[in-house]
Parts: C-alpha cells; structure tokens; sequence
C-alpha cells in the first residue's frame, strides 16, 4: 500500500478490525526504516490506529509494541506492560511529579522527545525548543518546577490570555508550594513563579528582586521584529534583563529553524529542533472563489463535520462575518445552560451584539478586544463542550490551549500581512489534542504558504542594523558593538533627559520622549500651570496632557485604537471616569452620531477600552509624568505627580485593584457588586485573599454571577 491508502485503512475502524495485523505489519516495517520521514510517516499511522484500539482484538499487543517503539509512552496502557517495557515507561516519569490540588499529576509520563529535552534542563543547559504545538513544550515547563531545582521562575509569555491560563494551571497544581505571581506589585513568597507579560516584567523592581533560578520564553519566536513588530523590542529588553540575572534559560515555541548565526553575546543554548508530534492531521484545501462561495463552503463544513472547531479569522470584524453566516444559515443547536450567560452578555454591552446573540447556539467568538473575563469565559465554555464553534483571531492561536478537533483556516492574513508558513503551521496545528482527538482536521480557503520556515532573531544579542535604538539602550556599554555604539551616541550625548528615564520608558522610542522634552522645554513656563497637578486633573490640564501625548507620542496617523485627536482622548476619558459602566459607554458611542451598527459599535468600544485604558494612557501618560519632572525641575518650577491617575485609569474608574479581577474571571460589574463584601484591600495580594475567602451565597448576586466568582475562587 501506499501513504494515504494506508492513511485510510487504518483510519477506517472496520477495515483495521479485520486486517489489523497484516495493516500493522506494513506500519511496523515503515518504522524501522533507516529513513526518518518514513519513521515519521509509521507515527502518524500508529496515532491514528490508536482512535480505534479499543476494538482491536488479540492485535492490540501489536500496536501497543508499536507505541512503544515511537516513544509515544503517554499513550501506553501502564496496566499491561512486560517488565522491561514498564522499567522504560517509568524512566520517562519527571522526577518529584506528585499529585497537586486535584492535578493527577501521578500519571504525568513523558514521550521519548520530551524526556530527551527535559533532561537536558534538568543538566542545567539553556534550551531553545522549536516543537509542534502537541508537543507537550509547558508540560515541562511543570515538571522543571515539580523537579524541587529552582527556587523563583520566571516566565514570559505574550499575551494576558496565557497569564491566566499558566497562573490557573500553575496555582492549582504548585498549591502551597510555590506562589504564583502575575502583577509587578504582588508580595513574594520563599518560591516564586512570575507569569508575565514582557510589559509587565519591564514594571519589576529588578533591584529588589530574588534571584532567578530559570527564565522561560513562551512563543519566543516573538522575539524577532519580523515576527511581531509592534512588541518585540519590550520583548528583546525583557529577556536581556532577566538573562543577566537567571541562572538558566529556556525558549520555548512552534517550529522554527532555530535561532539566527548573527547572535553573539555568549548566549549558545542547546537547540531542539524536532518535527515530533502526538497527533495526526487531516489537511483538506476548501477551493471557492467568490465571497458568497466561500461562506456557503464553509456553512457546509460546519454541518458536515462533528466536533469542536476552531474558526480562524484575521480581525475581529471578521469573526463577526463569519458568525452572521453562520447564524444566517441557522448553524448550532440551542444550549439553554448558555441562555442566562447570554442574557447578562447582552444585558452589559448591547442585546444586539453578535455574542450575545450567537452564544446560546454553541458559537462563540475570542479575540483580543474583548474583556479579559469573557475571553477567558469563551475558551473555558468551549474546552467543557458547550461551544461547538469558536470562531477566533491570532491571540488564540498563540499559545492558549483548546480541545479543537477541527481547524478551519478561513481567512489568510495576520493583521495586514500574509499567513507565512510558520504562523500556518502554528494555527494549523490546534486541531487535536492527546487524549481527546488522536487525529485533527484542518480545512483551508487558500493555497499553504511556500515560504521556509524561518530562524528567529534576538536583536538585543544580534544587533543589527535595524535594530530600534531604545533597545540599544538596555544594553551596557561594553556590550555595544560598535556599530550600535555609534547609533546611540546621539541619545547618550543629549542633556535633555537623562538614560535613566529613556529606558525606563521602555517601549516608547527615545526620538519621541526627546521631542516631548524639547517642547516642554521650549517654554517651561507656559506649560507649567498645566503640568503642575496632581491626583486628578481638570477638563483643561486632561486635555493639555492629551494635546502633548498625541503630538509627541502617539505614533500612528489618523484614526489610533478608536481615537483620531487629542479632544477626542480626552473626552473619552472624561466621559469614563463620569461612569466607568461598558453598556452605557456602548449607548453614548451609539447617541454621538456613530455610523455604525450596534456590533461594530461595540467592537469600537472595546477597541478603545482594551488599547487606550487597559495600557497605552496609562504608558504614556507615566512617560510625560518622568519627563515633565526632569524638565520642570531643571527650569526651576514645581512638577506634577500623575502615577495616581494613570493607576485610576487603569483601574477603569472603579477604585482599588477591581479591575484587576477581571484577569480571574470576573467581570468589573460583577466586582463592584463584591466591593462591600471585599472591603478596601491595601493591594491586590489582600483584594485576591479576600476573594478567596468570600462567602458568595451571603452576596446577591445572579446565578451566572455567582458561577463566575465561584470558578474564580477555585482558580485562585
């Protein structure tokens, strides 16, 4: 038989029960091949007879010795292994994995290619691991914590979506013994792990920190501009400042080449670069050529195929697309355990909005304006079983895992780029999963990506000529080349604002804070009774500060997140602070003339929401508090203090640490409603104790409500 003919007869339960052993026969001499894409051919074909074992008969013991040779152990039934095979099935058992709260972790074992890189960390070597996303790269990360070698771990992941889910993970299987850490300003414990984004690893006090035993990268591959332009400079600074001061280093991340010949520094990690994999894939190309063919193609995958699945969109408007068609054509089933979550949905954001109304239909959407609670909600709803479909964007596919079987590629771009081969891959490779889908499907609308796979770049160890001079920065002088030397010479020659605060304003180009300063500076007096505020500011000192922002720091044109002007930055932000509650921001973008419709308005809402409060207010306007006291100061005159209300804004108006909930899973309308109950906690540690302490049934609250903070309780 050939490839695929194979591919099908053991995919095809009936045929693999009555030519069991002569179909396993041909797998196994596949696997003793001398040729490894043969080997990887026999893998693919023993995932696939293992969908179907439990009907196997006396041949069972066959494919059960074929599992055993590919290493697959994790799939191996411990129950009725010979002693030599159970004396290898217990060599790939981490060391010191005992049972947390309620993880099982007793039956965690290792396939053969994730022993092989275990081992090697737990020999203290840094690591590069370039595997496919079933690969099982954060088991390990577990297990290196389990092992009892480090004592504070850091890890840095991209988005806040992978903060909750390792802080839920990591919290619920390290119980009482390692603290897990998400915010810069959290108490530390004896042991530590820090799960955080690189823009809030920039926010730690690296003077008072203990020290770091291992650093982890998740998605490094984002380390490379090319990859992700718009963070990977704060990614670069992150990981140079807490390389200097970790002990061992471990990059994790889908298939790549490996890392780029130009890096220099000292840094030569171990590279794993492994096509390894625990699943098997089913790739189908979907041909339509016009809009209207391609919805009706993919209404009919919908219906054909069974499942959980994943639908990839570009944008979030896409994703609303795609949900109308889906609701056009009357794809779902009615799920009357999702009425009152949609009910509250819509009761807090519109009772048009697309969610609120698919939701009770199983379809449900994820991407990165959405609150982080109902993220988080999505992605759990759709793990239980009770979202048939989750239509999502990139932020989805980096990292956070689901139980899809199916993988539908719909649209073929990453924001205004084309899909490459690696972020194909990467997405294609969320259909299936260990235990639950042994084989996954994957339909795409367009031709795969012919490009090669790339190697990743680190400029802050590289230094090549592009490289943004702010990331030059963090490096030491006798680490510049002197090529990088030369760029940044401008900045450390300039006596307008000290490097202290360039590179503390990390993630704002220095070109941009000089050009603020300059103007300040131009007339200290005039922008002095503007400046000079603390707390809270007026209308007026608002729109001052804004008018500054936008002029020097802002770098986009025209229409920025939701915003085109400075007037319009700070209207908004006056009209928050006036009543900070997301449905009536909703209504008042809809009463001001808005064009659009009630989804879009929404969208537009939570845009503004996610980009300019949740983060690029805040960064800036403690940017302008450093410069405007640098400047004022030398000119004499008293400055202002704005770290109070960039942490109001923050915090959505709401008082205390509230919003900070909503990365637990509860909403800001829900946490107001707790506040009585929680008191006035003096910093997140005491508002998340409190919370877990909380006797929910003494607080009124909805039965959706009341579910809400439970989990949360539980994932605490």
């Amino acid at each position: 038989m050939d490839a695929q003919e194979l591919r099908n007869a053991v995919s095809d339960a009936a045929r693999l029960r009555e030519k069991a052993f002569d179909l396993l026969r041909e797998v196994a001499q596949r696997a003793a091949d001398s040729d490894a894409s043969t080997r990887a051919l026999a893998q693919e074909l023993i995932i696939r007879a293992l969908e179907h074992r439990e009907e196997l008969g006396e041949e069972r013991a066959v494919l059960e010795a074929l599992v055993r040779q590919a290493g697959l152990f994790p799939y191996l039934d411990a129950r009725v292994l010979g002693v030599a095979d159970a004396i290898a099935y217990e060599a790939h058992r981490p060391l010191n994995f005992s049972a947390g709260k309620g993880a099982g972790d007793a039956d965690v074992v290792f396939h053969v290619a994730q022993a092989a890189a275990y081992r090697h960390l737990l020999a203290g070597e840094d690591v590069v691991l370039s595997a496919p996303t079933s690969f099982g790269k954060t088991l390990i990360v577990d297990a290196l914590i389990a092992s009892g070698r480090y004592e504070n771990v850091v890890m840095i992941v991209p988005t806040i979506a992978l903060i909750d889910e390792n802080r839920a993970r990591l919290a619920r299987r390290f119980h009482g013994r390692f603290k897990v850490v998400t915010h810069p300003g959290q108490r530390r414990a004896a042991r530590n792990v820090f799960v955080m984004t690189q823009e809030r690893v920039l926010e730690l006090d690296f003077e008072a920190l203990p020290r770091v035993d291992l650093l982890i990268v998740d998605e490094f591959y984002k380390l490379d501009p090319k990859m992700d332009p718009e963070r990977a400079g704060l990614l670069n600074q992150a990981f140079l400042r807490m390389r200097r001061i970790a002990g061992q280093v471990y990059l994790l991340g889908p298939n790549v080449k490996g890392l780029s010949p130009r890096i220099r520094a000292g840094f030569a990690p171990r590279i794993i670069s492994t096509d390894y994999t625990t699943v098997a894939l089913d790739v189908e190309r979907v041909t339509a050529h016009s809009k209207q063919e391609r919805e009706a193609a993919l209404v009919d995958l919908c219906r054909r195929h069974g499942g959980p699945t994943l639908i990839y969109c570009t944008a979030p408007g896409g994703c609303r697309r795609v949900a109308e068609a889906l609701e056009a054509a009357a794809i779902g089933r009615h799920r009357p355990d999702l009425d009152e979550a949609a009910s509250w949905i819509g009761e807090h954001t519109h009772p048009e909005w697309v969610v609120a109304r698919l939701l009770p239909l199983g379809i449900g959407i994820h991407h990165a304006q959405m609150p982080r609670w109902l993220g988080q909600f999505m992605v759990r709803e759709f793990n239980a079983g009770r979202l048939d479909f989750l239509i999502c964007t990139s932020t989805l596919i980096e990292g956070v895992n689901t139980v899809a079987k199916n993988v539908v590629i719909y649209e073929n771009k990453v924001g205004p780029n084309a899909l490459d081969r690696f972020t194909f891959n990467n997405i294609k490779g969320r259909a299936g999963r260990m235990w639950q889908h042994f084989v996954g499907h994957v339909f795409h609308f367009f031709p795969e990506p012919t490009d090669e796979l790339q190697t990743v770049d680190i400029p802050i160890l590289s230094q090549p000529d592009d490289a943004g001079e702010g990331m030059l920065l963090e490096l030491k002088e006798d680490e510049r080349t002197p090529g990088s030397a030369t760029r940044v010479r401008f900045l450390l020659d300039q006596d307008l604002l000290p490097e202290s605060v360039l590179r503390r304003n990390a993630g704002i180009p220095p070109e941009h804070q000089l050009r603020l300063a300059a103007a300040i500076a131009d007339d200290p007096a005039f922008h002095h009774p503007d400046l000079a505020w603390s707390g809270a500011p007026n209308k007026q000192r608002l729109h001052a500060v804004c008018e500054l922002i936008w002029t020097h720091l802002v770098t986009g044109k025209g229409r920025v997140n939701g915003v085109a002007t400075a007037d319009g930055l700070a209207k908004r932000l006056d009209r928050l602070r006036a009543d900070p509650d997301l449905r009536r921001l909703i209504a008042d973008t809809l009463e001001r003339g808005f064009s659009g419709t009630p989804d879009s308005a929404v969208e537009s809402t939570m845009v503004f929401v996610r980009h300019w409060i949740d983060y690029d207010f805040p960064k800036y306007l403690r940017c302008l508090d450093a410069i405007q006291k640098v400047v004022l100061g030398r000119a004499g005159l008293s400055a202002g203090d704005y770290v109070f209300f960039a942490a109001q804004v923050q915090g959505h108006f709401a008082g205390g640490f509230l919003a900070a909930l909503s990365e637990y899973g509860i909403p800001l309308e829900v946490a107001v409603k707790l506040r009585t109950a929680l008191g006035d906690p003096d910093s997140l540690d005491e508002l998340l104790e409190r919370v877990g302490e909380l006797d929910v049934s003494a607080v009124e609250l909805s039965s959706f409500e009341r579910t809400l903070v439970t989990r949360a309780i539980a994932s605490l």
